[in-house]
């Protein structure tokens, strides 16, 4: 019964990459275009009153942005429905660095 249920399990598996790689080789090459468009925001910087600044190249060029939450507090989400997102600068060359006073202003 042992070895029934082992070969069972062996031609599932096998059935399940077969499947798996024809689905794979099914599906359309990603395009060069979908990658670059991935980008993640540097630099975050939280500030005392809750938003954060950060880099970010949305139109290909760094900017500093303030992400301010739609709840303040303890509850605060940062989720991309929950927040309010602010460009700062618009420096034609964009925006290699930034610092804030020690107060945080």
């Amino acid at each position: 019964m042992r070895r029934s249920v082992a070969v069972s399990l062996v031609a599932a598996i096998t059935a399940l990459a077969q499947f798996t790689i024809a689905v794979a080789c099914a599906s359309e090459a990603p395009a060069i275009t979908q990658f670059l468009k991935i980008r993640t925001p540097a630099v975050p910087v939280l500030m005392p009153n809750g938003s954060l600044l950060q880099r970010d190249w949305p139109d290909g060029v760094w900017q500093l942005y303030r992400v301010t939450p739609k709840t303040a507090g303890a509850n605060a989400s940062y989720t991309a429905d929950q927040i309010t997102r602010t460009r700062l600068t618009d420096f034609p060359d964009g925006l290699s660095a930034f610092s804030l006073s020690p107060d945080g202003s």
